[in-house]
């Protein structure tokens, strides 16, 4: 073979070797590569949250010398809103507040602490009504854990309590405000 030839047959090696990488370049840069992954989906299907409402109880103003007279008494409702009374399985509600250890049995809610309040009161809350099983007139305890339930079978959204000042046991009498607060709470399935 004459260098000519040589020459020729080298360049056309030169070239098919420049051939054959682009074409496996254009095969590699066609190539589709994929990868797939599983989105998962979670939730729950629910009735709407209970809500519930409390009214609020004003005595006004009310005689040291007769403030435990029943017409000093004032009640008041405890309403369940925006629940499904066919779907719900129990509700109740607990009231939790400063007891006055003088009242017996958790009772007697402490009047808020103010350098005007009036001394020797407390306030106690009684069932109003029969609708939801509590016999009327039993007292409330504010120790934040007895529940009195709705029943639900009766289809009544509301609860009735009645407020009253009472006398706090060893301690006098003097004229101030009487002013508490306790916090209700709802509980339901």
């Amino acid at each position: 073979m004459t260098r000519v030839g040589e020459l020729l047959g080298e360049e056309m090696n030169i070239r098919l070797k420049g051939l054959a990488a682009v074409a496996a370049y254009a095969l590699m840069a066609g190539a589709v590569q994929a990868q797939s992954a599983q989105l998962n989906i979670t939730g729950r299907v629910v009735a709407a949250s209970c809500t519930i409402s409390v009214g609020a109880v004003a005595f006004g103003d009310v005689p040291i010398a007769n403030f435990t007279d029943s017409q000093y008494a004032k009640t008041f409702q405890v309403t369940l809103g925006n629940c499904d009374m066919a779907t719900l399985t129990r509700a109740s509600v607990t009231f939790a507040g400063t007891i006055v250890p003088e009242v017996s049995n958790s009772t007697g809610l402490a009047l808020n602490d103010a350098s005007t309040r009036a001394q020797g009161v407390a306030v106690s809350v009684y069932i109003n009504e029969s609708t939801h099983g509590g016999s009327v007139g039993t007292a409330v305890r504010f120790d934040g854990a007895t529940a009195y339930p709705f029943l639900l079978a009766s289809g009544k959204n509301t609860y009735d309590f009645q407020a009253k000042l009472v006398p706090v046991p060893g301690v006098a009498l003097r004229t101030g405000t009487a002013n508490a607060t306790a916090t209700v709470t709802l509980s339901y399935a």
